[in-house]
């Protein structure tokens, strides 16, 4: 039995995911693992190229090609009903893993288990953040305190790349919402955490992973859908939680549509987002712009 399942979706990406291949094969753990890549619809020359990556590598990697472009969430439906070993872990092309990674993360879940944790339990990482053209920044995870609320306000990062985790537990979560081109990760993370899920970080306090991030030609409004209809479904564990809190979900989402369309020049939608945001903590909205001198 394979110890670990590596699941990537890919899209018209080849030289992205080639990246985060040759990150996964400098990692320092040795176990037995493989890759299963699921193919989005990619066009022809895209998928010659993914296939001829594939064939140079000595990983043991498990292409499956889907005929149309079904989307992300689609993506990782058919990369969580394929993933067969003890272990999992998500990477999304384009993204790298640090060398220690696997190690690190197997690890502290070996150790979760010694300890006898009565919960289902996700190993998280502290991560590098680097945005095109920028330098990278690290990004701590906190996850002491509840991790609700950790999620919800950034502390905690919902991203599928920074954790591993038995397989079984992925699984039992369910599959990921295909009405969520965007955020399909902050939604999968409150359904684990909402079953009594938690999350740890392995021992070490160095950054195990690196997301390049860019914001060109992602489409603020159908960002912005998207935090609504996760909210919708996450109702209760809102409700829960004080009206200042969430007003303040509801300016943070709605500056987060406001970066995406103005780093796309759509500006009429920029100051109808920033707008919403101002009416929903205009103290909060002042001192944004103080801090960063009129930037988003």
């Amino acid at each position: 039995m394979t110890t670990l399942s590596i699941l990537i979706p890919h899209y018209n990406a080849p030289h992205a995911f080639a990246q985060s291949l040759r990150s996964i094969e400098a990692q320092t753990w040795s176990g037995s693992r493989e890759i299963i890549l699921v193919d989005d619809g990619s066009k022809k020359e895209h998928l010659d190229k993914l296939e001829k990556i594939c064939g140079l590598s000595c990983e043991q990697i498990q292409l499956i090609r889907l005929n149309e472009n079904r989307g992300r969430p689609y993506a990782r439906n058919v990369l969580l009903d394929a993933a067969s070993g003890k272990y999992t872990a998500w990477l999304d092309a384009g993204d790298e893993w640090y060398p220690t990674k696997i190690e690190e993360q197997i690890a502290a879940l070996y150790r979760a288990r010694f300890l006898n944790f009565e919960r289902d339990v996700w190993c998280t990482s502290h991560y590098d953040w680097q945005w095109t053209g920028a330098k990278k920044r690290l990004r701590k995870q906190k996850v002491d305190g509840d991790q609700v609320t950790n999620i919800l306000v950034g502390t905690l990062a919902s991203y599928l790349w920074t954790v591993l985790a038995p397989t079984q537990s992925f699984k039992d979560v369910g599959y990921f919402d295909v009405e969520l081109p965007r955020l399909q990760d902050l939604d999968f993370f409150l359904r684990f955490l909402s079953k009594g899920g938690m999350l740890i970080l392995p021992q070490t306090k160095e950054p195990l992973a690196i997301y390049h991030k860019s914001d060109i030609g992602k489409d603020g409004t159908q960002v912005l859908k998207c935090f609504k209809r996760v909210f919708d479904k996450h109702a209760a564990l809102l409700m829960a939680r004080s009206r200042r809190f969430r007003r303040n979900r509801g300016y943070h989402m709605h500056m987060h549509a406001a970066r995406f369309t103005n780093n796309n020049n759509n500006l009429l939608l920029t100051a109808l987002y920033l707008g919403h945001s101002a009416l929903r903590n205009p103290i909060a909205f002042t001192r944004h712009f103080v801090k960063t001198r009129g930037t988003l």
